[in-house]
């Protein structure tokens, strides 16, 4: 037997689909599966909420450190100068 794309098809056809599945489940199993996928909802929400905070947490950090890394270099400058109009050599 050759596996052709129209024998997939048709195979794949005869399956219950997810709504079939739903409908053959009974109304308590349809009230619990109601409340999972609620309660996966919520999670995913939480779970959202949690990820862009702490992804604001980092961009903030990112950004000190720019800002600090600045104030080095403009600090780093300002000693070489000191030194050079002092006549200080400044070691690596």
């Amino acid at each position: 037997m050759e596996l052709t794309q129209e024998y997939l098809d048709q195979q794949f056809s005869k399956l219950a689909t997810k709504e079939d599945l739903y409908l053959m489940a009974t109304a308590e199993e349809q009230k619990q599966i109601s409340q999972t996928v609620e309660a996966i909802k919520t999670s995913v929400d939480s779970n959202t909420t949690t990820l862009d905070g702490i992804a604001k947490g980092l961009q903030d950090l990112r950004t000190e450190k720019v800002t600090r890394q600045s104030q080095l270099d403009r600090h780093a400058k300002w000693i070489k100068a000191i030194a050079d109009h002092v006549g200080v050599k400044l070691e690596n």
